[in-house]
């Protein structure tokens, strides 16, 4: 009896602790997003350099039986938290795709890649021009706008197409901002709200692409371009694709 009394007592400590590592990882993960300003709370106003410092000593920030810790990557365009084990590969100026003319050249983030070990979780791959009339599919959460489906639909038979929807209104999704834009994730797939000023989630057709508000490339004719091809692997498990979101969700665009 006492054995078993002492097996609960570890298993409660045991959901405790990995309770408050929850915590901090989702209030590092606020802050780094901006979305805790510490200054305000604490009406505190640092230094540059102190601030730097202080970033630099918040690298390592949680360790789990010296086993799990989060750091910080620091890329030529992006900076990201990424736990042990994790690792993220950029690839600039036309390079980690092949979805861009060849007639002129490009500067800025065109690829990316992020891994677990050796095996890919996600890549990215900058594309130009992407944009569909038709929309043979829309995915309907339960706070999207009806005036929005009866939109697409008519766009749908102006082109002779029929568009079919997807019911995810009682669907599991995880959602997160991710560089400037709000993402809803169902198993592997990505999608994004098509308008940021209402209150509805009325989902992109494009399921395949990705066009953020705050990284893009540029050509030497001086065009901007958002949009990435993306790709989430197939197998990669729940426990993955949840610390993925985390991943995508600290990620900021270096200035």
């Amino acid at each position: 009896m006492e054995k078993e009394k002492n097996k609960d007592s570890w298993v409660v400590f045991l959901n405790i602790f990995l309770a408050i590592v929850t915590v901090v990882l989702l209030g590092y993960i606020a802050y780094k997003n901006g979305y805790i300003d510490l200054d305000n709370i604490l009406n505190i106003q640092e230094e540059d350099t102190e601030a730097e410092e202080m970033r630099e000593e918040e690298e390592i920030v949680v360790t789990e039986n010296g086993e799990i810790t989060l750091e910080v990557y620091e890329g030529e365009s992006i900076e990201a938290i990424l736990p042990k084990g994790w690792s993220i590969v950029e690839y600039h100026d036309g390079e980690g795709t092949e979805m861009l003319p060849t007639y002129t050249s490009f500067t800025g983030l065109t690829g990316l890649e992020i891994f677990h070990e050796e095996k890919q979780i996600l890549e990215l791959i900058g594309t130009w021009a992407v944009g569909f009339p038709e929309c043979p599919e829309l995915v309907v959460f339960s706070d999207t706008s009806g005036d929005y489906i009866s939109e697409v639909a008519a766009m749908g038979e102006e082109f002779g197409v029929e568009t079919v929807i997807a019911d995810y209104t009682s669907i599991d999704y995880a959602g997160f901002d991710w560089l400037g834009r709000y993402f809803r994730r169902v198993g592997n797939v990505l999608y994004s709200d098509s308008n940021l000023e209402t209150e509805s989630f009325d989902t992109l057709c494009e399921t395949g692409v990705v066009s953020f508000q705050e990284l893009s490339f540029t050509n030497t004719e001086g065009e901007i371009g958002t949009a990435y091809f993306y790709a989430i692997s197939e197998d990669s498990t729940e426990e993955e694709l949840r610390i993925l979101d985390g991943i995508l969700a600290s990620m900021v665009v270096r200035e």
